[in-house]
């Protein structure tokens, strides 16, 4: 959220320069750190977070596994269900 509201002053600040009621060297801020909310370092992600599927992902792994069961299923049965 802190990225759009940045965004949005640039924004403001390039429309107000470009209405020229800013000078040019006042469009590009750097923005200070907030001491209220410090950045945080960088997140160490867990096994499970790395190797985890999105949700197509998983979704298309169960239609595999379903389709693999269901194919060998019906090759064991024309297989060996005659007697």
């Amino acid at each position: 959220m802190n990225g759009a509201v940045q965004s949005g002053e640039r924004a403001a600040r390039e429309v107000l320069f470009a209405l020229g009621r800013l000078a040019a060297d006042q469009v590009d801020q750097i923005e200070p750190t907030s001491s209220e909310y410090p950045p945080e370092g960088p997140h160490d992600a867990s096994l499970l977070e790395q190797f985890a599927p999105s949700a197509r992902g998983f979704l298309l792994a169960g239609l595999i596994s379903t389709l693999t069961a269901a194919s060998l299923a019906a090759c064991f049965a024309l297989r060996y269900g005659r007697t």
